[in-house]
């Protein structure tokens, strides 16, 4: 059961409603408003739980257990001396189902891919959706945080057109197993994920316009040049030491708030996270295109830096 509770953990909500699951005949079932997600169990008993008591009450049991439900409409859940009782919710609260024409996926490629293009789609602004979220489109990932844009080099068969929010992304980059199949919806409001068990995660997709990355990224000049190891750790040693932001690129190293490190070489003024993450994704990068694009390609992505600071 606690791993069933695990894997649907990750669209239950802090409060009422959506702190509270639904164990129902064909298994356990979450929803947040945004994610869905369902496991195969069998409980014997059909009620809508609050889930962190009773996550609580399984996490810290193990053995033979038994689940039921009171006179007064509450689960109870004992395991050997252990008894918890569990408030539920009364009435009927409706939980979205797997749904969708399924079509096969490279799961670990897939998710292995999410994983590349994540530290691209973290950019918090509610009002353009797009600078949190993953865009699939024939097969190609695509994510943008306004200040880099990357696209993978690698299609995905299988993955439909969509918006991915970027609470499904990370709900599928963190779950221990990765999906068989791909659920699509005709009317591309939601799209679901199928394993291998019978588990499921489903989320609602974006609707928002999303900018032309691959026509951004194509266009990009400059020459690119290696990405060294030493360039690499130029920029963990000015982390490790207390540098936040921005970073000066120069002829003679680089240097942030005060502390310089030599040995790179390049030209601009970077966010000092950006730089970062292109550099752990490149093998190449145009250091030298500065104020321009400046394109990179790694082994599974290919970019361009846009946005530069001041």
């Amino acid at each position: 059961m606690r791993q069933a509770l695990e894997f649907v953990s990750k669209a239950v909500g802090k409060t009422a409603p959506s702190s509270f699951i639904a164990l129902t005949p064909s298994g356990l079932l979450a929803w947040d408003g945004e994610l869905a997600a369902g496991h195969p169990f069998v409980a014997g008993v059909e009620c809508q739980p609050s889930f962190h008591k009773l996550f609580a009450a399984v996490k810290h049991n193990e053995g033979a257990f038994s689940l039921s439900v009171n006179s007064s409409g509450k689960l109870v859940y004992k395991a050997g001396k252990v008894r918890a009782t569990i408030d539920c919710l009364s009435g009927v609260t409706h939980f979205p189902a797997l749904e969708g024409t399924p079509s096969a996926i490279d799961g670990a490629r897939f998710v292995h891919a999410l994983k590349e293009v994540l530290p691209f789609a973290a950019a918090k602004d509610n009002a353009r959706h797009y600078l949190h979220a993953v865009k699939a489109a024939a097969g190609v990932l695509y994510a943008t945080d306004g200040r880099v844009a990357v696209m993978t080099k690698e299609r995905f068969s299988g993955v439909p057109d969509c918006v991915l929010p970027l609470t499904a992304v990370h709900a599928l980059v963190h779950d221990k197993k990765v999906p068989t199949h791909c659920f699509s919806d005709p009317n591309n409001a939601f799209v679901c994920f199928g394993y291998e068990d019978g588990a499921w995660l489903r989320t609602q997709l974006y609707q928002d316009e999303w900018p032309n990355v691959s026509h951004v990224i194509e266009k990009a000049g400059g020459i690119a040049e290696e990405v060294s190891q030493e360039a690499r750790e130029a920029l963990t040693k000015l982390l490790q030491m207390g540098a936040k932001d921005r970073v000066l690129l120069t002829h003679e190293g680089c240097e942030a708030e005060g502390f310089f490190v030599g040995g790179v070489a390049g030209k601009g003024a970077y966010s000092l996270t950006t730089l970062r993450n292109v550099l752990n994704a490149a093998d190449v990068f145009a250091w030298g295109s500065y104020p321009s694009p400046a394109f990179f390609e790694g082994p599974l992505l290919k970019g361009v830096v846009v946005g530069y600071v001041q």
